[in-house]
Parts: C-alpha cells; sequence; structure tokens
C-alpha cells in the first residue's frame, strides 16, 4: 500500500505547472549503490580513510555560521553530462549540501523553503537541512567511478560526528552519457528530514517523497548504520517522463556464504514496477558462472504502477560443489514487450560455497585501565573462566585506556580501538567484534559457547620473529570458503604477555595481554579477493623506539585476527608461533620465564619461556615450609617451550629456575 500511494503521490507532482523534465524514482533500502559502481565503504571516524577521493573543503565552526561555496569543478575531460537538456561542463559545492551549475550563483543561505525555493539558486541539486561541515572532522570530497562512458562523479559528504551527535554521509552523483542525477545515503545513524530534490528555475523543481510543500515536513530519511553499501538508499532524479514500461529487479535474495554440502536454494526477490503502465506477466532469468539462462516466465503478476511484489524462480539453485559462484539475474520483456529502461534490469551476485569447517577461536577484546577500580574484579572473573576452559582457545587482548585517569600503557591506537566500538566506560569487553558482554555475567559461558559454535571456514596461522627491538610478524590465510574484495582486514596485534610498571590504585598488580602495538596501525591491511582454497601470507616489521614501554622484549607476542572493520565481524583469530634462528645468541643470564596459568588450579601450571639455543634447564618447585614437592630437568631444543608444573596441593610456591651453568631466577606461583 505504501509503494502504491507513493506513485500516486508522485504522479501528482510530476503532473503540476511547476515540474521540469525530470521524475523521480526512490530506491529505499537499495542495499546497493547505484550501477554498484562505487562498492566502497563508508569512511566515517574510526574506520579505515578512504583511498583516491580529492578533497574539496574541509569542515570548520565558521561554516556553521556562514555557508561557503567549493571553488568551481571541472567535470573530467569527456564526461558527457547534460542538466535540464543543456551540456554542462563545470559546478560548485556549497558546505550545507547544494550542488549547482549556476556558477555566478550567489553565497548560499541556511535558510531553508519549499520547493521551489528562492533560497536555491537555479540549476542545482540539493539535500538541504542538515548538512554543515561544522566540524574540523567532516570534509567534502569528489571521485570518479567506472569508465567511460557510463563513469559516475561522486561528491560526498562526510560528517564522522555534528553537534547534535549525528553521523552521516551523503552524495549527491552525476552519471554519464545517460544524464541521470543520484541523492544516495549512505550513512546516517538517525532519522532525520531533508529537503532532496532538483530545482531548474524559481518556478521548476522536482522533490524527492515528502511533503516539499512545506520546509517543516521535508523528505523524511532512513537510517543506515552500516558503513557498506548493504542499506543504502539513493534516489534517482530521471531527465524526461516515466516510461510506460520500466520492471526494476530491486534485490535477489541469497547468502554470500553456504557450509559444505549445500543443497538446492530457493532464488527469491522483489520486483518493483517503476513504469506507468500496469504489469501481468514478465521474464525472469539467471545463469551461474556465464553458463545457460534458466529462464522462467511470471505470470498473473498484477503489478501496478508504482507497487513491488515478491518473487521466487521455480528453478531452485544446487552448488555443484565447494567454489565461488557468480550468479547474474535478469527481468525481461513485460507484458510481453521490451522494457524501456534496461539499466534497471540486472543483479549479480557471488556465493561462497566452503569446501570445509574448521575450529573457531573467539577473540576477546577487553578494554580495561589500571585506574579503574571495576576492572579489577572484570578481569580477574575474565581470567578465571579462560583458565577454567583453557581447551576452549578463546585469545584475550587488554587495551589500556585514560579512564577514569592516565594508565600509562594506554597508546593513540588503544583509543582509537575503544572509539571504533564506541566505548564510553571501562570495564568493556567485546567478543568477536559484534558481541558485548561481561564475564560475571550469569549466560557468559553460554556465550562464549555460541560464539565458538559459529562455523569457521577461515585457517589462519600465524609466526613472528625478534631481534633485539625489531619484531616481525606474519599471517597466513587459507579461506575455505572465498572471501569478497574490500570487506576483510588483517591485524597484526603485538601484545605482552604479562606487565607490573603500570599498576596505579585499583589492586591490580599484573595486567595480561596488553596491547603494545597494532601493525600497521589500528586500521590493520585490507585484503584483496580471495578465492576458495588459496592462501595469502602478509607479513609486518615493527622496530620499538627507544621510548618504548615494553618491560621485558621476552614476554612479547603477537595476535592476529581478521575482521570486517565495518560489520564488525570477527572471522577467526589466532596467536602467533615464534620463530627462533638457531645459534644466533646465547641463552640470556636469568632465563625470563613465565607461569600460566597464575594463579593455577591444582592441576598444575606451565612454566613457558623461550630458548635461543637448546640447553638443560633444571627446575624446582618449593612449598611454603622450602620443601622441594617437585622437580625436572629436561634437555630441550631452541624455541617456544612449556614444562608442565604439578605442585599438588593448594598453596604459595616458589618455582627456580636455573638453565645449565647460567644464574638461577625464582618465580612466585599461587596453587588454588
Amino acid at each position: 500500500m505504501f509503494n502504491r500511494l507513493l506513485f500516486l503521490f508522485l504522479s501528482l507532482l510530476l503532473t503540476g505547472p511547476a515540474l521540469g523534465q525530470y521524475y523521480c524514482q526512490p530506491y529505499i533500502n537499495a542495499g546497493y549503490n547505484p550501477g554498484k559502481l562505487n562498492t566502497e565503504a563508508e569512511a566515517m571516524a574510526g574506520l579505515p580513510p578512504a583511498v583516491g577521493w580529492t578533497r574539496l573543503m574541509l569542515g570548520s565552526s565558521a561554516l556553521v555560521v556562514a555557508p561557503a561555496w567549493s571553488p568551481v569543478q571541472t567535470l573530467p575531460a569527456g564526461f558527457a553530462f547534460s542538466f535540464d537538456g543543456q551540456p554542462v561542463t563545470a559546478f560548485k559545492v556549497s558546505s550545507n549540501g547544494i550542488l549547482t551549475f549556476d556558477l555566478a550563483a550567489r553565497a548560499p543561505t541556511w535558510q531553508v523553503d519549499a520547493f521551489p525555493s528562492r533560497y536555491l539558486p537555479n540549476r542545482s541539486v540539493c539535500v538541504w537541512g542538515n548538512l554543515a561541515l561544522g566540524r574540523s572532522n567532516a570534509t567534502l570530497n569528489t571521485k570518479v567511478f567506472g569508465a567511460a562512458p557510463n563513469r559516475q562523479l561522486w561528491v560526498q559528504y562526510r560528517e564522522p560526528r555534528n553537534e547534535g551527535n549525528l553521523r552521516q554521509c551523503w552524495a549527491i552523483v552525476l552519471e554519464e552519457t545517460s544524464g541521470v542525477i543520484y541523492v544516495v545515503e549512505q550513512f546516517l545513524n538517525a532519522p532525520v528530514r531533508s529537503l532532496i530534490g532538483v530545482q531548474l528555475s524559481p518556478t521548476s523543481a522536482i522533490a524527492a517523497p515528502g511533503d516539499s510543500t512545506s520546509p517543516s515536513t521535508p523528505s523524511y530519511t532512513w537510517p543506515t548504520r552500516n558503513p557498506l553499501p548493504d542499506d543504502n538508499t539513493y534516489y534517482a532524479f530521471v531527465p524526461g517522463t516515466r516510461p510506460a514500461r520500466d520492471l526494476n529487479l530491486r534485490t535477489v535474495r541469497l547468502p554470500r556464504e553456504l557450509p559444505p554440502n549445500s543443497g538446492p536454494r530457493p532464488i527469491t526477490g522483489t520486483l518493483y514496477n517503476l513504469g506507468s503502465q500496469p504489469v501481468s506477466r514478465c521474464t525472469l532469468s539467471y545463469s551461474v558462472n556465464g553458463g545457460p539462462a534458466r529462464a522462467a516466465a511470471l505470470t498473473n503478476l498484477a503489478l501496478a504502477a508504482g507497487d513491488s511484489l515478491r518473487f521466487r524462480h521455480p528453478a531452485n539453485w544446487t552448488p555443484a560443489g565447494p567454489g565461488d559462484y557468480t550468479l547474474r539475474f535478469w527481468t525481461q520483456q513485460p507484458n510481453g514487450q521490451p522494457d524501456q529502461v534496461t539499466r534497471n534490469d540486472t543483479l549479480t551476485t557471488v556465493v561462497h560455497v566452503a569446501a570445509r569447517a574448521v575450529p573457531r577461536r573467539v577473540l576477546q577484546e577487553a578494554f580495561s585501565s589500571s585506574t579503574c577500580g571495576y576492572c579489577n574484579p572484570f578481569n580477574d572473573s575474565l581470567r578465571r573462566y579462560n583458565r577454567r576452559n583453557a581447551s576452549a582457545g578463546a585469545v584475550h587482548l587488554s587495551y589500556q585506556q585514560n579512564v577514569p585517569a592516565a594508565d600509562p600503557y594506554t597508546t593513540p591506537e588503544t583509543t582509537a580501538r575503544f572509539r571504533y566500538y564506541d566505548g564510553y566506560g571501562v570495564p568493556t569487553l567485546y567478543a568477536d567484534g559484534r558481541t558485548y558482554t561481561d564475564s560475571r555475567a550469569p549466560n557468559f559461558d553460554s556465550v562464549m559457547q555460541v560464539l565458538r559454535r559459529a562455523p569457521a571456514y577461515l585457517d589462519l596461522q600465524a609466526t613472528y620473529s625478534l631481534t633485539g627491538q625489531t619484531l616481525t610478524a606474519s599471517a597466513t590465510l587459507t579461506p575455505h570458503a572465498g572471501l569478497d574484495a574490500n570487506r576483510w582486514h588483517l591485524y597484526l596485534v603485538i601484545n605482552e604477555k604479562s606487565t607490573r610498571d603500570n599498576v596505579r590504585y585499583n589492586g591490580e598488580t599484573v595486567f595480561y595481554d596488553v596491547v603494545k602495538k597494532m601493525l600497521p596501525n589500528q586500521y590493520g591491511t585490507l585484503l584483496p579477493a580471495l578465492p576458495q582454497g588459496q592462501p595469502l601470507t602478509l607479513s609486518q616489521t615493527y622496530t620499538f623506539p627507544a621510548t618504548h614501554t615494553v618491560e621485558h622484549f621476552d614476554s612479547l607476542e603477537v595476535t592476529a585476527f581478521v575482521q570486517n572493520p565495518y560489520t564488525k565481524e570477527v572471522l577467526q583469530t589466532t596467536r602467533a608461533r615464534r620463530v627462533i634462528v638457531l645459534g644466533t645468541a646465547p641463552a640470556p643470564e636469568g632465563l625470563a620465564c613465565e607461569l600460566r596459568p597464575n594463579p593455577a588450579p591444582v592441576a598444575g601450571a606451565a612454566l613457558q619461556f623461550t630458548l635461543l639455543q637448546p640447553a638443560t634447564i633444571a627446575v624446582e618447585v618449593f612449598n611454603a615450609l622450602g620443601q622441594c614437592v617437585f622437580r625436572t630437568a629436561p634437555a630441550l631444543p631452541a624455541g617456544a617451550q612449556s614444562v608442565p608444573l604439578h605442585p599438588g596441593r593448594p598453596g604459595v610456591y616458589l618455582v627456580r629456575v636455573q638453565p645449565g651453568g647460567a644464574p638461577a631466577r625464582s618465580y612466585r606461583l599461587v596453587v588454588e
């Protein structure tokens, strides 16, 4: 009913005397950008920066008081574009959402009026009423997508956060050859009302759906909180009059990823009648990997002008086996006649069918501080849980924060990571990126089990080497289901197993898995498209400066994980294995070791350390009375080592470690 009323409303608009030779077609929650030429994510605060854009204007508080024009911009060479039937070659853009081809237009104003408005320059396109570029993190940018003669010029407003905490990203798009103008709502964290439309002259304008007769009730816009195009809405302003036959294949519903041995999959989707005549029948076809078309006649549709319907193709699709499949879908012959607008008839999607599943390790990202009283019991509870469930393989990281006061191990990257999750207080824990949870909650174990049981189709292995203060980390990804381009990032994080020098006043004396550096930075490394079964190895090297805060370099380790930074989904995580070059240095005096876990259960603990060359290590455990209750002296090769200890009873113990011929060192062990 909404679509039918919407079409009637637009029809009334288009027949009024104030309208020029354009009509507006809304694509609400289309799930992609116009023509699918721009598949990039919207570069909002905390997300990876955009690449290839040219900045036209930087935000400032002065623009809130007095909006301004950008310098005049020239269309790219050979970019054929006409506005209202007249070829144009240049434009300028205002800081408050107006693009005009009237290069002599007066200064823009904050005054908002109904369409057509005396406050708007003629020959203009606008998103009017909410954009301001009023903060220094706001930008106005431009970029060209596609290839001639079907390029698109994007003019994009990015406001990561304005005075009302509204985050938004909008674009005005000019399409070569067709002359179509698009206004794209890319990111919006709350609904707003804006005047969206095209003004031709003081008496002629075309508005997007909404009551354009009053500036207090302009076009309504829906939240689009996904930084990917997957939920984008756009409005097309098309030259000419609405055609009689325009059938739009709006959506096709198929999962991006399917498990191994997938059976027949139904193909469903949505058709929209954008023409002025009802549609009773059409042909719907699809092909797989460029193979033969599987056509079906859809009859008895009763699809009125402006209406939509859901369809199911009579021929299910059964994947032939594991691999990556490109499926193309298209409509033809509405009412048995050629479609008059073919650019919206076709959709293409890629489906990845997994070869096999692998065990999933859950990433626990904790945000904590040595100055936060609540963090002490929170961290203790989480550590106890992980010790009790060591076989589950959860991977824990702690990002220190200056909350409520300064923690000396806070870094710009740990702060940026906190903002990425919209953090507002500590302690905070995110599991696998998208699950906010608390280890003290009664359902915490259930949450961890649900996350752990989720299918994982990515094998992730990592290694690292350490020479002096230089660390080199490598990760190898082997996807058992293909990965799409521009969606996944690899993060390599250097963390210290335990620290003590950041003790403050919350009662904690040891801090575990403390993040020291993210490689290359908090944004990680963008991954290319990875076909199923094709491994990829990436490496990063970092040298700690003289001002580093590392307490013991032998206590460093590397954590690797793959995450979609836009949806925050984590695919897989792992701890890296240290690689040692044999014979490069003698074993250090006073071998640095780590007891894990500590406190330990009665079942025992492990003494962990790294040998640069083979050695015999004498280990003795003494109880509080000075009696030796455990002794071992294994001959060990070079590399990372883990020696099991079995004191036997609860209590406080002293663990004495002596490499052959080197000084002994002692460590305190608590058994509960």
